[in-house]
């Protein structure tokens, strides 16, 4: 969650391959906008994309956050971050349907729950706002584009990286985020396919995207698992927790942790040693891409569907380069 940019991570976002295009309908074209499909003919000016990421307090969603606005100030167009300083998806929910209220020209989700958008939605539709969604899928045709990392074969790459590392023997804790979250669903999925394929043990459960509830999950599992080899924790900070309660333990040698972001705490795990691997996911660009696509809409042009960013795999051999 966080950084510096590398032109090679560009290059693989730019060969990504994607799905269907979506075009603005004359509904959702932004006030004083023409139907033309060039931006030029457009006063951006008069644009306000409206922005609800998952929390302030989280790291990731932060640094998306900043791109996002960035972004926006840099095409000229107003934006409006009403994120939450706290995951709570009612809260975030609350927030979305606010704004939604003073109809903003087009509305970008880091969704905390995914699940929980089906009237907002439908009120939106009605008003011919677009919603697009950042990070985490939405599952409903309404919404304009979906950018996000390509979350399972991330999962794959870790599940692949566990099974090499323990030789496929031994249990792995495998963490999912919320139940039913797309992103860390995907993430766990990627990651259980990959051990069981190899002969590991899975034993799968749910940290609710916690710091502090990871962790007791792990230390639970640290102590009725023998054979408790390998811990997958889907979002950095927890990552990054565990890590750290795995070395105080002095277990670091026999029990890897595997996480997901690349933060700043989980470089510094990597590097040290107490944490064996990460992802680096490209939050900058998925902040700046996402303005970008809610900008050609409004402004009559076509976006791919859904674009998913290749994953890099962080290890000890190439952490340094993410700091």
């Amino acid at each position: 969650m966080k950084r510096v940019l590398l032109v090679g991570v560009a290059l693989i976002v730019a060969a990504c391959s994607t799905s269907s295009a979506t075009t603005a309908p004359a509904a959702t074209q932004a006030p004083g906008a023409s139907t033309a499909a060039s931006a030029g003919s457009v006063d951006l000016s008069k644009i306000t994309i409206a922005y609800s990421g998952y929390s302030t307090s989280n790291t990731y969603w932060n640094i998306l956050g900043k791109a996002a606005a960035a972004e926006a100030t840099a095409k000229g167009v107003k934006f409006v971050d009403v994120t939450a300083t706290t995951n709570d998806s009612g809260i975030q929910l609350q927030a979305v349907n606010s704004e939604l209220s003073q109809k903003p020209s087009a509305i970008i989700i880091g969704s905390v729950d995914n699940r929980v958008w089906g009237d907002t939605i439908a009120k939106a539709k009605a008003a011919g706002i677009p919603i697009l969604a950042v990070d985490t899928g939405i599952d409903d045709p309404y919404i304009s584009a979906l950018i996000q990392t390509d979350n399972e074969g991330a999962g794959n790459q870790i599940g692949a990286l566990i099974c090499t590392n323990t030789s496929g023997k031994g249990t792995a804790l495998v963490l999912g985020g919320t139940v039913g979250a797309q992103s860390g669903d995907a993430r766990k999925k990627g990651v259980e396919d990959k051990i069981k394929a190899c002969g590991m043990k899975d034993d799968g459960q749910y940290g609710n995207w916690d710091s502090a509830t990871d962790v007791s999950i792990a230390t639970a599992a640290i102590a009725s698992t023998p054979d408790l080899t390998a811990i997958f924790v889907p979002h950095s900070d927890g990552a990054a927790a565990v890590a750290k309660a795995v070395s105080d333990k002095g277990l670091s040698s026999k029990i890897g942790v595997y996480g997901f972001d690349g933060s700043a705490a989980e470089l510094t795990a990597i590097l040290n040693g107490t944490e064996t691997a990460s992802i680096h996911q490209d939050n900058v660009k998925m902040g700046q891409t996402i303005v970008d696509d809610a900008i050609t809409i409004l402004t009559g042009g076509t976006v791919d569907k859904t674009v998913l960013i290749p994953p890099v795999l962080i290890t000890k051999a190439n952490a340094a380069t993410f700091q």
